[in-house]
This record gives structure tokens, sequence and C-alpha cells, in this order.
């Protein structure tokens, strides 16, 4: 290999959202804007670091809108305009330089469903029909070598036992090892929906569970608690040698370093 090979992750995106990562002034329809508030301003500086890099891939895992929130009327959105949310979070997309781009669906509650809106993200990024879908398996070549790469979103996730963060993945690992005969060869697995950062590799095998672009919303503080706290960002692959597997880095962003925070602090009296 001349040069090692370049494939950027991101999942979760959740465009809509006021928690979420958004351009800093988005244009409504109907007159007038919505000008983003300092955690999506924190998180936007975020993306654009991620932006000066060039890659050769890019790999979308789904959710990049976050649709209506209906079981909560619409709560902690700055707009309901599903196509308003694809719009923009296909702006964003298309500040990453990337080669050739690859995108999964997220769920349907997120992004509807028939059409979905990530049909529409993809149609804005011209993404040929076989590049986008619910999941794909990417033929990668590397060098002499051909890594096969299973994309999909959604990934078993669990709340209540924190020993089980790497058993998720591992289990798709696993499952691709057993149904082999009807899968062909699946050297890696992409997964997003649980919004923190695993890797687990076996022989040959490797997959991670990549970050996500919004914090926690009330859904989360009601079903997670102190369990439920985002890892934000992405992850870097690196293909360094044909006969290995890809390092792989998460790089993610602590709100507070940025003086700020997911959870409101309010300082008592001293009493005297």
């Amino acid at each position: 290999m001349t040069r090692p090979v370049t494939a950027l992750v991101v999942d979760s995106m959740h465009v809509g959202d006021m928690g979420s990562v958004c351009l800093p002034a988005v244009p409504f329809k109907d007159g007038g804007a919505y000008v983003a508030n300092a955690i999506q301003d924190a998180l936007f500086e975020f993306w654009k670091d991620m932006c000066r890099t060039k890659y050769d891939y890019l790999f979308i895992l789904g959710e990049v809108t976050d649709g209506p929130n209906r079981k909560e009327e619409g709560l902690g959105l700055w707009t309901t305009d599903v196509s308003l949310q694809a719009e923009t979070g296909a702006g964003l997309l298309k500040m990453v330089k990337a080669k050739e781009r690859f995108m999964v669906y997220g769920s349907a509650y997120h992004i509807k469903d028939n059409p979905n809106s990530e049909q529409y993200v993809a149609e804005l990024l011209g993404l040929d029909e076989e590049h986008h879908g619910h999941e794909m398996t990417v033929e990668l070549p590397i060098g002499k070598r051909t890594f096969n790469v299973h994309l999909q979103h959604a990934v078993p996730v669990s709340t209540a036992a924190w020993t089980y963060r790497t058993t998720a993945i591992a289990k798709e690992l696993l499952m691709a090892e057993l149904n082999k005969a009807e899968l062909g060869d699946v050297t890696g697995v992409l997964r997003g929906h649980a919004h923190y950062y695993v890797e687990v590799k076996f022989g040959k095998q490797w997959g991670c569970i990549c970050p996500c672009w919004k914090v926690r919303d009330s859904y989360l503080v009601n079903k997670g608690g102190l369990g439920g706290i985002p890892r934000l960002g992405y992850v870097t692959l690196e293909f360094r040698d044909e006969y290995a597997a890809p390092h792989m880095e998460p790089h993610t962003l602590n709100l507070r370093d940025k003086g700020l925070t997911m959870v409101p602090r309010v300082r008592a009296r001293k009493v005297a």
C-alpha cells in the first residue's frame, strides 16, 4: 500500500433537536431564521474540525434527522419540518470532503417511512441508488484485499446492565461468522443508535458502535438516568495494512471542556 486508506463514520446527527448539531443559522421557509444555541455552536465547531480532514470514504449510519418527536408533541425541537431537518442535515454532510459516500437509514420513529427523510437526504447528497438503503455490505478494496464492511443503524441497547455494552457488537461479529455461508465473508461491522462508543476485535473481524451528535434529551433522562449520558463525536478508520484490521479512533467532545454541561447546575446560597 502506498498510503493509508481513511474512512469517516458519522451516526445519529438528529438534526432538528435543540441539543443536536446544527448550522449556525437556518432560514425558515416562511421567514425568519433559527439561530443555534451555545451547545449547538460547540457541536458545530467540532463538526468543522472533523471536516478539515479529507477522507476516502464516508459512512453515514442513520438518523440524520430527529423527526417530529410525536410522542412528546415536538418538545425540544427547533423545527418539526422534517424536510427542513433533512436539508440542514444534508448541508452539514456536504461539508465533509470524501471521495465516496454510503448511507443507511435510521429508525422509523426519527425518519418516518414511505418515503423517509433520509431518502431525501440521499437525493440532496446525489447518492447513487445502491449507495443508500436500510442496510448494506460495502466492499472496500484495500491493497490486494477486499474488506467487506456491513453497515446498519440499529443495535440492541441496554441501560440496565453496564457490562452489556460490548456484547451487542460482539454478537454481530459472531452472527456474521455463523452465517458466512449465506452472507459471504464479513470482516467489519459498523453500528450506531446506542449513542456511545465501543469497539471489538476478534481475529480478523472488527466492529464498533459509533458515538452521536445529540446531547441527552428528556427520553434519556427518564429512561437512562445518569447511565444515559451520550458520547458526542465521530469515528475514523485508517487502513494501514491490507492484512490487518483498521485502526479505529473515536473522536469525542466533552462539553465541560467548553464550559457547558448536559445537566443544569444550580449553586445553593451559603447558610449563615
